[in-house]
Order: structure tokens, then sequence, then C-alpha cells
């Protein structure tokens, strides 16, 4: 299957949505499924093609009230000419916000996917900007999120388009330790994360 990712953050971006769209990707491409990455440009970043992957990185000038329109116009010529072509089955959208604008203008050819990763959706939803959040979503084939609290955020908004929560894999193999490593009962963990409420870290040792 051709699937197209469009996403916000992806690496080098640092950051929890930007670490799983790579992690769903290669995952995919084990599968023998074609990708194709649609993404912001960060800086001069001339990534290779690897096989059954393509990424696109798209300029985000940064002038008040034009730059997003401008970065969205290209996706949305870009999303199209590959549908054109047949470069695309499947969209899956990682960023809810620009994406749920860009679905408006490609939902008619194929279908979409919204998977919901950010805790900036569950602050509108307290905000009771409960239209903007249906407005954004409103043409979504099928939405997933890793998140509980958003998936009962989604259903309470009563979507027409079906929701499933999916919890994020884990890669486990690369961070296992050292075979020479004596395993004990004491457990550590560490976390690298923003500090958002909603992740409820509430203690710190120092």
């Amino acid at each position: 299957m051709n699937i197209c990712f469009f996403t916000m953050d992806y690496p080098p971006k640092i950051g929890g949505v930007a670490k799983e769209a790579k992690l769903l990707r290669d995952a995919l491409i084990q599968k023998k499924h074609s990708l194709t990455i649609i993404t912001e440009k960060l800086f001069d970043d001339n990534e290779r093609e690897i096989e059954n992957n393509r990424i696109y990185r798209i300029p985000f000038t940064k002038i008040k009230k034009i730059g997003a329109s401008l970065f969205l116009i290209k996706a949305i010529r870009l999303i199209r000419s590959l549908i054109k072509r047949k470069k695309i089955d499947i969209l899956h959208i990682h960023s809810f916000r620009f994406g749920g604008i860009l679905s408006y203008f490609i939902s008619k050819h194929i279908p979409i996917i919204f998977t919901i990763h950010e805790s900036s959706f569950i602050k509108l939803y307290k905000q009771k900007k409960y239209k903007f959040l249906k407005f954004l979503l409103a043409k979504a084939s099928i939405i997933t999120t890793p998140n509980p609290e958003i998936s009962s955020c989604l259903k309470n908004l009563a979507l027409k388009s079906p929701i499933k929560y999916i919890p994020n894999g884990i890669q486990i193999k690369p961070n296992l330790p050292p075979k020479k490593t004596k395993l004990t009962n004491k457990v550590t963990i560490g976390l690298i994360s923003r500090l958002e409420p909603v992740k409820g870290i509430r203690t710190f040792l120092l």
C-alpha cells in the first residue's frame, strides 16, 4: 500500500510525535509498504530516499498571517500531485490543526486517518472549542489516539468517524541492557519529556 504521513513533527525535530511517526514509518516499511512523508523543512537537510520511502520537506515561511497559508497550499498541491500519479492510497495525518484544514481539499480523493497525539487537543477541549475541533476532524475516515484522555474527549464530541484508542508501541531491542549487565530487582525509570500538566508529572528527585 502507498501510505502518506502528513506531520509537522519529524526527525531531526525532537519530540514524542516525531519519534512515534518515525517508528511507525520504519515498521510499515518492514511490512513492505511504500511510505511518503510530508513535513516541515527546518533547515537545509537533503535526506536521502531509502527503499520504499520518500520524504518531502516544505519550507515554512515565518511571516505572520500568510506563512501557514503558503505552507498548506504547497502541501495540498504536493499531495494532489502524488494522488494523481497514484503514489498515495491513504493519508495519515499526525498534526491535527494543519491536517484538519488540509483534509478538506483531499478527502474526496483518498481515505484519511487522523492520529491525535498532541496535548494541545486537550487544551482546546477544556477551553470548550468543540465546534473548532469538530470542524478540524470532520473529514476523517477514522481517528486514532494513543492517549486515553484524548479518546474520552473525542467520544464526547460525538463525531461521525470511528474512534480507536491505540497505545504507542515501544521499541524494545535497542533499549535492552548489554548481555554482561547484571539485572537486579531494583528498577530505575528515566523520562525525557516536556513538562505538560496532562502528563501527570508531580515529583522530582534532585
